[in-house]
């Protein structure tokens, strides 16, 4: 029996019966934009974007949950529709991000994913990323205010050795520590797909700006990042004097987020002799 053919039609089934069987009314919203899809005469082929955000109007008094990211997820499988899809600030927690990692296994279309705040450990981290390992179509991957913690930013950097598509990470409030970031720039010193790293407030047990000097010797190196945001960091004089120094060499960062450090005088007197250069 041959296989049915991928349509609108098709996929609003798929999402129906997926949530008949988690025992979930289908999200009207996103059943009013596959109808929607369904009325155009030709659908774009460059996708589209989905935005079921938890701090949307339509979904604040009625954020997704576990379930529902399980039925979502078993439609993504099968998706040629959504290449950007907004989930943040939803209740996904770590059934949730798991359903969403199985689903990037198959998926080929999606790629913007934000997952914003949504309650994510380390399980679902893991899914996603090995998700990821076989997945060639995410460019951005948004997990900010996730609890991941070391053992997530672990995994991710191990991720990044595998995963040469993804060019956008945010990981920025996930306590990340000194052993996952510098285990993260170790894997910069090779990975030149990544373009745009967000590593704000993480949870640095020392004063010695070990991560500071390790991000220097990436950026030294690394001719693939343009954007990089190292906010809250504690960073000092030290810190920045060992930035501004390893950027002498390098002409592809364009944008560097130092907001919110501990950077004085000497450190910012580094960085106008870098650019009087």
């Amino acid at each position: 029996m041959s296989e049915p053919e991928k349509d609108v039609e098709y996929l609003t089934k798929v999402y129906r019966d997926a949530c008949t069987s988690v025992g979930k009314e289908p999200i009207t919203r996103f059943i009013q934009f596959l109808n929607l899809i369904n009325t155009e005469i030709e659908p774009s082929m460059d996708g589209y974007k989905l935005d079921l955000s938890g701090n949307s109007p339509e979904l604040k008094d009625k954020r997704l949950d576990q379930e529902d990211a399980i039925a979502l997820s078993r439609e993504l499988s099968e998706d040629f529709l959504i290449n950007e899809l907004n989930l943040a600030y939803n209740n996904l927690e770590s059934t949730g991000a798991i359903a969403l990692g199985k689903a990037l296994q198959d998926n080929k279309f999606l790629e913007i994913l934000d997952i914003t705040m949504c309650d994510v450990d380390v399980k679902g981290t893991e899914s996603i990323c090995t998700g990821l390992q076989m997945n060639d179509s995410l460019q951005k991957l948004v997990l900010r205010g996730n609890k991941i913690g070391r053992q997530g930013g672990i995994l991710l950097s191990a991720t990044l050795q595998v995963n040469s598509t993804l060019k956008d990470l945010n990981i920025a409030d996930t306590d990340q520590t000194n052993e996952s970031l510098i285990a993260l720039t170790t894997v910069l010193l090779d990975n030149s797909s990544i373009k745009r790293l967000d590593v704000s407030n993480p949870l640095l047990n020392s004063e010695q700006e070990e991560t500071a000097i390790h991000f220097s010797k990436m950026i030294s190196v690394n001719y693939g990042l343009t954007e990089l945001h190292l906010c809250k960091h504690g960073m000092k004089d030290f810190g920045a004097s060992q930035l501004a120094e390893s950027m002498k060499g390098n002409k592809t960062l364009l944008f560097l987020n130092l907001g919110c450090n501990k950077i004085g005088e000497d450190g910012a007197r580094a960085f106008a002799d870098l650019f009087e250069m």
